[in-house]
């Protein structure tokens, strides 16, 4: 489906359930501190919206995906959901970036968060992120990954840059999380 100047027209058909247009999601996704994770890969764009060259994934990062998608939240006057799966890419591919974890994911998660932060602030975003996401984020993503690391060395260089991610946010590193070190 496709929404077009407040009209929906049936562009092709994947989907069983309901489509749901949401106005505002900025506000809706982002300001009240969800910040999903919106699957662009399966999303019809205007093709407008990439013609500003600020608006590409992140180079050699991780989670680059999800930082487009939260700009598009941004800049879209609204948008269709609806409530099926279309992308499930990483779980079950044991090489994946996402789930072969060394120091290497994390500094391709710092480039994002540095890109992240950028974005944040261009749309008044870094302190609600910092209020909701950061600590819960650290948490259930990056040290769940970290917790798997068994070689000391890249234990240490992994934990390294968790606490470069934590500067860039001009946070530290939460307590609780020194018994990793």
């Amino acid at each position: 489906l496709c929404v077009c100047k407040n009209t929906v027209k049936k562009t092709c058909l994947f989907s069983s359930g309901t489509l749901t247009i949401i106005e505002n999601l900025k506000a809706k996704f982002l300001e009240s501190g969800m910040f999903p994770a919106i699957p662009t890969q399966p999303a019809i764009i205007k093709r407008e919206i990439f013609d500003d060259p600020e608006m590409r994934c992140i180079e050699n990062a991780v989670g680059q995906d999800t930082l487009l998608g939260w700009e598009l939240l941004c800049r879209a006057k609204k948008g269709g959901f609806t409530s099926d799966a279309f992308l499930i890419y990483y779980a079950g591919r044991t090489n994946s970036v996402t789930n072969a974890i060394t120091s290497g994911y994390f500094n391709k998660a710092l480039i994002r968060e540095k890109a992240q932060v950028a974005m944040l602030k261009k749309y008044a975003l870094l302190d609600v992120y910092k209020t909701y996401k950061f600590e819960l984020f650290m948490s259930n993503w990056y040290f769940s990954k970290y917790r798997t690391i068994t070689d000391p060395i890249e234990r240490q260089k992994s934990f390294d840059i968790l606490n470069e991610i934590a500067d860039v946010y001009n946070l530290p590193l939460p307590a609780k999380y020194a018994q990793y070190n």
